[in-house]
């Protein structure tokens, strides 16, 4: 068996999709037979007495197949050709496995509690199914008093079933198949757990990874200071690991932003593009000859001081009275992060750690997202102090100095627990893999036909 990192990712994402689709339950026969009753349609895998038939594998290998040289890929030679679908077997017969081993451990005998959470699971995702498409049809009906909501909701999950699942779908059909792919879906996570149950993190391993990346983000801080403030973004995101050193120079901000409008976003960017080219084009003539081209560098200055102008006045419309209010509330002695949860339009300072205790900014090493209006307002506030209405490209801006980011080791305990749970989901992951590649190496439970398939798949290759 082969590929199996990619193996587990893929087959999170597709067992819900596959089950059932591939597998005869209950094959009795020898495992060496692998032929069926007319002898055209050879099993390529078998698990303990369950098959895998080549038409049922060719199916889905074709689905994905075709969507990898819809997306360029070349699969150039047999090599690659056959790893391919070594990979897609991989992905079924692992569906198989999963399947023999619920059963192996009773896990499809659902207690009455498991039973009552599985039934709350599937009336949740088929009301989500209705409510969305109720809010379609009574859209629709506004605009056709004729409609009837009932009637067309059922048309429309109709029309999802057959797209899903082809032309003899069913609204009620396809309900059913929502039941069942919820509960393949429950069951597999409580095999997952079941594996996962014995997995633990102690606090030496906690201390080591501490100690270890203290040590490494020294090192990397100490010759690149400028790479915390993507990485501690990342992090922020919760899309990196727990960084637990942190360099000088780096500060916390919120920051109220309020958006130009498309149009006058539009009129403010052509308006600096012509200021660009008018400097341009003064220097040059300028220096050619200033005496020669008098009358033309006039006209510049004239048309450069009516565009600057414009672009110092206060801009009119919503986003100038939308910080005008932000502004007026602060001015009373509204605490600033009230007023910027009303007003900002940012969402990274709406929600998560960007909303808890801002993000970072450094005037020392600065970011591409941050605008040099922003970072200059920056620079001359003190900690617990907000700037003036600050104008950029993109908008109006009031920023906040929160403070300084604290330079050193972070405190083990302040992260130790986050620490442990990274750990753990890591050591889960890597508990569910190596079990999964155990029972796919187990000659006595899994069988494989792999030079049949590829023999089969070569020929309707050759056959176009």
């Amino acid at each position: 068996m082969k590929k199996y990192l990619a193996l587990v990712m893929a087959f999170l994402l597709v067992i819900s999709i596959l089950a059932g689709c591939s597998v005869k339950d209950g094959d009795n026969g020898n495992k060496d037979d692998k032929k069926d009753a007319k002898g055209d349609n050879p099993v390529i895998a078998k698990v303990g007495e369950n098959s895998l038939y080549y038409n049922d594998f060719k199916t889905e290998f074709d689905s994905y197949y075709n969507y990898y040289v819809q997306s360029g890929y070349d699969f150039g030679n047999d090599e690659e050709f056959h790893s391919f679908a070594d990979y897609i077997l991989d992905i079924l017969v692992s569906e198989m496995v999963v399947k023999e081993k619920i059963k192996e451990y009773g896990l499809d005998n659902l207690t009455k509690e498991q039973q009552q959470e599985l039934d709350k699971i599937i009336e949740d995702e088929i009301n989500e199914m209705y409510d969305y498409y109720r809010t379609q049809a009574e859209s629709e009906k506004e605009n056709d008093e004729t409609i009837d909501v009932e009637s067309r909701i059922a048309e429309l999950i109709e029309e999802e079933a057959k797209y899903y699942m082809g032309d003899d779908a069913t609204k009620d059909s396809y309900i059913e198949n929502m039941k069942n792919d919820a509960k393949t879906d429950y069951l597999y996570q409580l095999l997952v757990d079941k594996i996962h149950s014995t997995v633990k993190v102690d606090d030496d391993e906690v201390e080591k990874w501490y100690n270890d990346k203290v040590e490494e983000y020294k090192t990397k801080y100490a010759e690149n200071p400028e790479k915390y403030m993507d990485d501690v973004s990342a992090y922020d995101e919760g899309e990196s690991e727990i960084i637990v050193y942190v360099p000088s120079g780096y500060y916390r901000y919120y920051d109220i932003y309020v958006p130009l409008d498309e149009e006058t976003k539009k009129s403010h960017d052509d308006d600096l593009k012509t200021l660009e080219s008018l400097i341009k084009e003064y220097g040059t003539l300028a220096l050619d000859d200033a005496d020669k081209n008098s009358e033309r560098l006039e006209e510049i200055k004239n048309q450069y001081n009516e565009i600057k102008s414009r672009l110092n006045e206060d801009l009119k419309g919503e986003a100038k009275a939308k910080i005008d209010e932000a502004m007026a509330a602060l001015e009373k002695g509204i605490d600033f992060k009230t007023v910027m949860l009303e007003y900002t339009q940012n969402k990274s300072f709406t929600e998560g750690v960007g909303m808890e205790k801002g993000l970072v900014i450094s005037n020392e090493y600065k970011s591409s997202s941050i605008s040099d209006e922003v970072y200059e307002a920056f620079a001359k506030l003190n900690d617990n102090e907000y700037s003036q209405i600050i104008q950029d490209n993109d908008g109006f801006h009031i920023i906040y100095r929160i403070g300084e980011e604290k330079a050193g080791e972070v405190g083990i305990e302040s992260v130790k627990e986050d620490i442990r749970a990274s750990l753990l989901e890591e050591k889960k992951n890597e508990e569910w893999s190596e079990t999964l590649r155990i029972w796919l190496d187990d000659k006595e439970l899994v069988t494989l036909y792999s030079d049949e398939m590829y023999k089969l798949l070569d020929e309707d290759r050759a056959d176009g």
